[in-house]
């Protein structure tokens, strides 16, 4: 008999002890991201090669993807090809946004607030009063036709976001102030769009010049908090509403309100041809980052709070990217960092 009890007293020690190393583990890899998934923390380009490299899926916009297929010196991308695409949980709006000239700036060390930040709102009316006329228009509706056989990027009806035509703005030739400081995301610069339509501008305006900085939208956003932009041309509805809740947006006379969305491609999904994942065949994008998950297949993540890495997370099954079951792009840790 009290040989029976020590064997239970012994079962039970052990039992406890099992449980409690389970549960350390559990806690010790709680709200890592999956083996499969590589958060890269780089731009698309970069993660384009690594997703090449490795034969990984990745979720990029239609624009980069192509300019990588169709390069002049040749294909970039060889082992990939677009396996997903429009699906309506992949649309991708791209908007402007005026920077509020006395909003509050904040210091890109401290983060305390900025004083004597200078924002050059009539070069910021210039542009977007360019980028929505009749001629800019009718430059992203045919961007992209000859090189690829179609247009990149389609355009939404002014009536959406125009109130009225706006008065054109004018500077001096001899402003020092004519530089347009622009803050864009990685795709539409990636893509040539941007470059395109630069020189187009000049000629209508040829006292001004933009000066474009490019990253990712969440990075985007954040040159214009800090003062370093006149106006914000990405692609994250949240981001934005963020931004302009946060009292750093200003309407531009003609316009509806602070966020112009003008124009939108698809985000695809894209991975190697063999598609070990069978999402060419799943019936929607969203079964298809399942099928990925499911199969813990290789992916390859912005990581970076960008418009594309901000649509990513919204697109796997609840729970895939965290064991406490949560997507949220705020709460992911940056725990898998590829190093090349």
């Amino acid at each position: 008999m009290k040989q029976n009890k020590k064997l239970l007293a012994l079962l039970l020690v052990l039992v406890i002890a099992f449980t409690s190393l389970a549960l350390v583990a559990c806690n010790k890899d709680k709200g890592k991201e999956p083996g499969w998934y590589i958060s890269a923390g780089q731009g698309m380009g970069a993660c384009l090669n690594i997703a090449n490299e490795k034969n990984a899926y990745v979720l990029t916009d239609k624009a980069t993807f192509l300019s990588y297929k169709n390069n002049p010196d040749g294909d970039k991308l060889p082992n990939l090809e677009i396996l997903k695409e429009s699906d309506n949980d992949l649309k991708n709006t791209y908007s402007m946004i005026a920077v509020k000239p006395d909003a509050p700036f904040v210091d890109s060390v401290t983060g305390q607030p900025k004083s004597g930040v200078v924002i050059n709102t009539e070069a910021a009316n210039v542009f977007i009063n360019w980028m929505t006329s009749e001629k800019a228009r009718g430059l992203i509706a045919e961007y992209g036709k000859a090189k690829y056989g179609a247009s990149l990027f389609t355009l939404i009806d002014e009536k959406e976001y125009k109130a009225e035509t706006p008065a054109e703005g004018t500077a001096s030739a001899d402003d020092e102030r004519t530089a347009i400081r622009i803050s864009t995301t990685t795709s539409v610069n990636d893509s040539g769009l941007m470059q395109y339509l630069h020189e187009e501008f000049k000629k209508d305006n040829p006292t001004y010049k933009w000066e474009i900085s490019s990253a990712g939208t969440g990075a985007a956003i954040k040159a214009a908090q800090y003062g370093n932009a006149d106006v914000i041309l990405v692609h994250s509805k949240d981001e934005e509403d963020i931004f302009v809740k946060a009292g750093f947006a200003r309407i531009v006379d003609g316009f509806k309100a602070e966020r112009i969305s003008f124009m939108y491609n698809y985000f695809v999904l894209v991975g190697p041809k063999t598609d070990p994942a069978k999402v060419a065949t799943a019936a929607t994008v969203k079964d298809a980052f399942k099928s990925i998950a499911d199969g813990k297949h290789l992916f390859v993540s912005r990581g970076d709070k960008s418009g594309t890495h901000n649509k990513e997370v919204t697109l796997w099954p609840s729970g895939t990217l965290k064991k406490d079951g949560s997507n949220d792009i705020n709460d992911i840790p940056e725990s898998i960092i590829y190093k090349g």
